[in-house]
């Protein structure tokens, strides 16, 4: 109990910007005592509850912990639902607007609301994504948040305010916080310590080449050259020859792209044959529980990554967040997202309406199930 209490006294003070001793005013006792409940060194007398709950504005389940179930699932319904209306941007915005007043102080839910209104350079929103960001950055300690912030800022902020939003930035891979890390073990002396982080910034750094095909969605040629290029790396050079469970669902995906890009080209029956093997390794992807650590190769040192998770398992045994896990992570849905819907994947348009194209749909829709 104390525990939860001290992190969400914590965290919703310092969501509204006051300090412990303004708190303390506020609730008309000393800034000892905000202290010694934030540090987990007691907790409030049980008549004060309701008072400091007023004051946050959520109730008192939700103060000393029992409502953390509730929100936990309440969030996995945000995700659910932020994903399925990717094709509606001002829907999906309102929809992240609901959950940000609801909870004010969730980093996940701003981060969301910043890259709604950048993807689709919504610069009536403006004051919103000032806020959220300006909230990340002076709160939130997850480099993660902080990046997107940051990028999300440079993306749409005035010119005068420029170099403040890119100072925030990583100014180039040598200088990623992974880098660092790594570079001080070797120098300690720790250097199976290093040889892991090592691991993780190789990985980290190929994922975001990987995932960086957004500058060839208008040239289908451009695109079936980089997604063969992709293929074959994950094949020859990830798996040594061989494609291995966790990236099945990434390896099924990029043959889909590749079919896409075929289908733009005129070249149907390239399209068919890489849309079958495609649908092949999503299937086994689907197959494979959530939360089973998986191998991502050799090449990497062998690092196990939790499927569907932002968490990886060091060859130390050491469980961890994963930078790149963003990468590996494929819905069940995806599949026959892409494959039916409107915008975005008009490639298919030659041959949507073909009883064989057709054929994908019922396969991908169960993969849903």
């Amino acid at each position: 109990m104390e525990l939860m209490i001290a992190q969400t006294i914590r965290r919703h003070r310092k969501a509204r910007n006051l300090t412990q001793e303004q708190l303390a005013a506020a609730l008309g006792i000393s800034s000892q005592s905000v202290s010694k409940w934030e540090c987990g060194d007691g907790y409030p007398d049980i008549t004060l509850l309701p008072n400091i709950a007023n004051f946050f504005g959520i109730t008192v389940d939700e103060l000393i912990g029992n409502d953390e179930l509730g929100r936990k699932e309440d969030m996995g319904k945000f995700w659910q639902g932020y994903d399925g209306l990717y094709d509606n941007p001002a829907e999906q915005l309102e929809f992240c607007k609901a959950y940000y007043r609801k909870y004010p102080d969730n980093y996940a839910v701003m981060s969301r609301i910043g890259a709604v209104i950048t993807r689709c350079r919504m610069t009536e929103e403006m004051p919103l994504l000032r806020e959220v960001c300006e909230k990340i950055i002076d709160g939130c300690t997850d480099q993660f948040y902080r990046q997107n912030a940051a990028e999300y800022m440079c993306a749409l902020c005035e010119d005068a305010e420029l170099e403040r939003w890119l100072d925030l930035c990583a100014p180039g891979y040598e200088s990623y916080r992974g880098e660092m890390l790594e570079e001080r073990l070797w120098q300690q002396g720790r250097r199976d310590e290093s040889r892991e982080q090592n691991a993780v910034n190789s990985l980290t750094l190929i994922v975001h080449w990987l995932n960086s095909r957004g500058r060839y969605i208008a040239k289908p040629e451009l695109s079936v050259q980089n997604n063969r290029s992709y293929l074959t790396f994950i094949k020859e050079i990830a798996g040594n020859g061989e494609i291995t469970p966790a990236w099945y669902g990434a390896y099924g995906f990029t043959l889909m792209r590749l079919a896409a890009g075929h289908m733009g080209c005129g070249d149907t029956e390239d399209g068919y044959a890489a849309m079958e093997e495609g649908m092949k390794y999503y299937r086994m992807w689907c197959e494979i529980p959530d939360g089973k650590p998986l191998s991502v190769g050799e090449t990497f040192g062998g690092i196990l990554l939790k499927k569907n998770e932002f968490r990886c398992i060091l060859p130390s045994g050491k469980e961890d967040y994963a930078p790149f896990g963003y990468y590996f992570y494929r819905a069940s849905d995806l599949i026959y997202d892409i494959l039916t819907r409107p915008h975005g994947w008009e490639w298919w348009n030659s041959v949507r309406e073909t009883e064989r194209f057709q054929a994908f749909i019922a396969p991908a829709k169960a993969l849903c199930e």
